[in-house]
């Protein structure tokens, strides 16, 4: 079980960094990537993210819920992913702003905050329910959530600008990033289905 969750968090912080790249590109082509659309990009991004967690800190009920099924909490971010990618590239459209048209620093700053949402949340939510996760079932140190999160994010940024150098298309690089989420919830279900027979 201890392998199965460190698999889970190195997976996290993989996938937070890689799934920011990918997005980070499409952003700055619709936003056309000059200084300040790059500064509200992580802006935006880290509101979100900050509001996320305060919602785990905040609600018990929802937090407690939260980590009986954080796995299901990790699968959604590949929706979210899709979801933000369609929002980002349509995000003039949505807004009714041509394609030849510049863009104001206020159109900027309200898209930004709408089209980066999803997978920012989620990013805010995971990492406090998955240092509870650990605290309660007691087998790591919560000061493990950190290290190994940080290893993930760096192989997930090492990872995507290899692949994105090599020619790798992002799309591919998505379907690469859902395996391995894929792969690491299912660990954690035969992880917990083991346990559950050896306790029977």
């Amino acid at each position: 079980m201890r392998f199965a969750r460190r698999f889970l968090i190195f997976s996290y912080g993989l996938f937070t960094i890689a799934a920011q790249a990918l997005l980070f590109r499409e952003f700055i082509t619709t936003f056309e990537g000059n200084d300040i659309s790059v500064g509200i990009f992580f802006g935006a991004w880290f509101l979100w993210v900050g509001l996320g967690a305060t919602l785990v800190y905040r609600a018990e009920v929802v937090a407690k819920k939260l980590v009986e099924n954080i796995e299901f909490l990790f699968l959604a971010y590949l929706p979210a992913f899709i979801l933000e990618l369609i929002l980002i590239i349509q995000a003039r459209e949505l807004a009714g702003i041509e394609p030849y048209a510049l863009l104001s620093i206020r159109a900027i700053l309200l898209l930004s905050i709408v089209v980066s949402a999803p997978v920012s949340v989620i990013t805010g939510v995971l990492f406090p329910t998955a240092c509870r996760w650990v605290q309660q079932e007691r087998e790591l140190p919560v000061s493990y959530v950190y290290i190994t999160e940080a290893a993930g994010s760096f192989t997930g940024g090492l990872g995507v600008t290899i692949f994105l150098g090599l020619g790798v298309s992002p799309a591919t690089i998505f379907l690469m990033l859902a395996f391995v989420i894929c792969l690491s919830v299912s660990v954690i279900q035969f992880a917990k289905a083991r346990e559950r027979q050896l306790d029977g």
